[in-house]
């Protein structure tokens, strides 16, 4: 069985521990958009190459170019 973490509205600088347990055992995360911060979302691919992301409102047009081209699930 694969372990999925669906997560959205990261406004956050840091990471909350038990989240941090949850991604090194996950293996694919889904982010829902509001990164905020290319650094929030550099810290995502630490704990998983399998991120499927898209922007959200919050988020910089400059972060559509390091996002994985968008797919259905």
């Amino acid at each position: 069985m694969k372990k999925i973490i669906i997560i959205s509205d990261t406004h956050s600088k840091k990471l909350p521990s038990k989240l941090k347990k949850d991604l090194e055992k996950c293996d694919i995360i889904i982010h829902a958009g509001d990164f905020t911060s290319l650094n929030f979302y550099d810290r995502l691919l630490h704990y998983n190459k399998k991120l499927h992301a898209v922007l959200g409102n919050m988020d910089k047009k400059n972060l559509e170019e390091f996002l994985p081209p968008p797919k259905n699930l």
